[in-house]
């Protein structure tokens, strides 16, 4: 087993002087909890145990933790500037000395790490110091590092170990730097942390890093270049030339993808960052529609305006209202047969036009030069015959058209004047039918009311900054949607096109180097060394599917043990780290989480992580319950009273309080209380109260 025995910090952030010291964790008494409120000084442990193990590591493993380091321009800063900004701001400096040292001010940290096992126990202790000028400018080369083992925690010395020794004890005694951020992180910031740089790639890095797939890969970089090396000395001249182009063209787009991944991953932080922004305001302005002051204004001029077309629609009904009382459906018969007897008499006049062609048709019919070939003289000067032609003509235009009426009831109307009252009995109906009186008068109390509450909005946001966060928000959604989300699209189509390049590179380059490698002692070892690479390869594959498969069972049962609303019936993890989530019905969703039931998914899989690679080291939680419910909270309550490592929550008194700590009582093994008093200087000094917490 393995815990945190003591931490101990000097002239750091906002502590003078301070030292914790955590027992053994027992099997269901394996809590310790760290209460502040906020601004007092509980994130400053866990920076502490960052900088302490991993020196100038630790500001970017800190970023990936969730604790992002930033100066006053709100850019992420270096180590040098993170050093300066995390002295005491009341540091003393250390009197000149004999040896003629300047007046410096110092600050340091100490972690004891502590693992038993089969009775024996040893403590890996960790000390850091650094030294600052009169200006409270960190001093180059001042830095330095003491690792050593001792006995127990009075023992103050022990033999130094080497850098690399360190670096092995690390991994073996304590957290490796890669690692650190699934043990060590802000609970609340996790789940940004893994938007940050994308779920799958987060993920990925993760089982790369617990599984040790990151070291093989590197194992198989080297092989892969001592086989390169070896075949390019074998190889002919024309096919030197061929294998040192498409190496040369390997190199170039990996290094096009390097550059193309860097730009996904930068876009998807600002992705997170801007909706980070949005959530945060979002929540700030509460929910609903959210507008600006010239927003709601242009909405009460709009409603003003239509309350005046409403207006004249109300006086167009009073000036027709002795029509409108007449009955829609006389109305709409009358208007049928006059737009029928219309029809009829534009019928009748054509008619009237074609009927003299008749006589003239004939004429010309009986007239035709070769007429006489098919009809006698007798019958052309037939009557019988005239009067079937006439009667032919007349039936082209019978029967009578659709829409013609039969007769003709209104024949005193001119055309003019039928036409005049069909338009006027259509503007009836359409009053009557679309803006009854009740409707337009329904309309503008509707708009009364939506005056009086747009104008009360409006006078309510006079004294408020709402409008410069709602632009803001404004401002993010569209830099979202019209820039970053096209441009992260973009930028995974460059990444998977240029993956394929180099897929299909890679395999012409085996091809070259399968023609050299024959018989020889030195092509034997660039076979044998191309063979391992190939092990290495075909090994990663099968470990990373055989984990990915446990993880995703195992994530799912973890899951559904913490949460409590039993959403995600199913997690399935890809071999690329991307999580895909199911319903129970074993559909897959398709809707956002809220960031509650995120950041339960996030803890299930980094819970899983350490499960299925059996890496016990120990939990450390900054902020761990701000947005979970009663439901969640209890659920991990539960999955981390039951695990055999310890676990140190720094807590509000918001988060697990004093009535929470009654029921958690049998399982926490250490308590301590951080009280901060503020300082003339403008700081604050921090001080840690052993086995108290905040009280009802």
């Amino acid at each position: 087993m393995m815990w945190i025995a003591a931490i101990e910090l000097s002239n750091f952030r906002s502590y003078q002087q301070a030292r914790l010291t955590f027992p053994r964790p027992e099997i269901g008494k394996n809590l310790v909890l760290i209460g502040a409120e906020n601004g007092h000084g509980k994130t400053t442990l866990l920076e502490a145990i960052y900088l302490c193990l991993y020196g100038d590591d630790a500001v970017h493993h800190l970023n990936r933790a969730g604790l992002e380091m930033k100066g006053q321009d709100n850019k992420k800063i270096n180590y040098t500037a993170y050093l300066e900004k995390a002295l005491y701001l009341d540091a003393r400096a250390v009197q000149p000395t004999a040896l003629g040292l300047s007046n410096q001010s110092t600050m340091q940290l100490r972690i004891d790490i502590c693992q038993q096992s089969t009775g024996n126990q040893k403590i890996l202790r960790v000390k850091r110091k650094w030294a600052f000028d009169h200006n409270k400018k960190h001093l180059p080369n001042s830095e330095e590092i003491q690792a050593y083992f001792c006995e127990n925690a009075d023992d103050d010395g022990g033999e130094p170990l080497s850098e690399e020794l360190f670096k092995h004890y690390l991994h073996t005694q304590a957290v490796p730097v890669d690692y650190a951020s699934f043990f060590f992180f802000d609970g609340e910031k996790i789940v940004q942390n893994a938007r940050a740089s994308g779920a799958g790639k987060w993920l990925n890095d993760a089982l790369h890093g617990l599984l040790g797939v990151t070291l093989l890969n590197k194992l198989s970089a080297q092989l892969g270049k001592y086989k390169s090396d070896l075949i390019r000395e074998l190889a002919p001249e024309k096919l030197q030339k061929q294998l040192a182009d498409t190496e040369a063209k390997l190199t170039d787009a990996k290094e096009k993808l390097t550059t193309y991944n860097s730009n996904l991953a930068n876009l998807t932080e600002q992705e997170a960052q801007l909706i980070k922004r949005r959530d945060e305001l979002t929540e700030q302005l509460g929910a609903g529609d959210i507008h600006t002051s010239k927003e709601l204004i242009d909405q009460l001029t709009k409603i003003k305006q239509q309350q005046e077309t409403d207006q004249e629609e109300i006086k167009k009904f009073i000036e027709l209202l002795p029509e409108t009382l007449l009955p829609t459906t006389r109305l709409t018969q009358l208007q049928q047969q006059l737009k029928a007897e219309a029809n009829r008499l534009s019928y009748e006049t054509v008619k009237g036009q074609l009927e003299p062609r008749a006589d003239e048709f004939w004429k010309v019919f009986r007239n035709h030069e070769n007429i006489n070939e098919f009809l006698s003289p007798y019958m052309l000067s037939s009557a019988e015959l005239s009067r079937i032609v006439k009667e032919c003509w007349e039936r082209m235009l019978l029967p009578l058209p659709e829409g013609c009426a039969e007769t003709v009831s209104h024949n005193y109307l001119s055309a003019e004047l039928n036409q005049r009252i069909q338009n006027e009995i259509h503007k009836l109906n359409h009053i009557q039918r679309i803006h009854s009186p009740e409707t337009i008068l329904s309309k503008i109390a509707e708009a009364e009311q939506n005056q009086e509450k747009l104008s009360a909005e409006i006078e309510q946001l006079k004294n408020s900054n709402n409008d410069e966060l709602v632009e803001e928000l404004h401002q993010i959604n569209h830099e979202l949607t019209q820039n970053i989300t096209p441009q992260k699209t973009t930028a995974q189509n460059n990444s998977y096109r240029q993956n394929e390049e180099i897929s299909s590179l890679a395999r012409d380059l085996e091809k070259l180097q399968d023609q050299v490698v024959s018989s020889g002692p030195k092509q034997l070892r660039a076979k044998r060394a191309q063979k391992m690479e190939s092990f290495i390869h075909a090994l990663i594959h099968q470990l990373m599917v055989k984990k990915v498969q446990q993880l995703s069972i195992t994530a799912t049962r973890l899951n559904n043990e913490i949460a409590h609303d039993k959403r995600i019936g199913r997690i399935e993890v890809q071999d690329n780290g991307e999580m895909r989530l199911y319903g129970q019905n074993n559909e897959r969703l398709q809707t956002d989480l809220s960031a509650g039931q995120m950041q339960i998914l996030i803890m299930a899989v980094v819970a899983a992580l350490s499960e299925i690679t059996q890496y016990h080291a120990p939990l450390v939680i900054d902020t761990p319950l701000a947005r979970l419910d009663k439901g969640h909270r209890q659920g991990l309550f539960h999955y981390w009273q039951g695990l055999n490592q310890q676990v140190i929550l720094l807590s509000q008194d918001t988060e697990i309080t004093p009535e929470i700590y009654q029921d958690l009582k049998p399982a926490i093994n250490k308590t301590y209380l951080i009280k901060a008093e503020s300082l003339a200087s403008g700081g604050a000094r921090s001080s840690a109260e052993e086995n108290v917490y905040f009280k009802a």
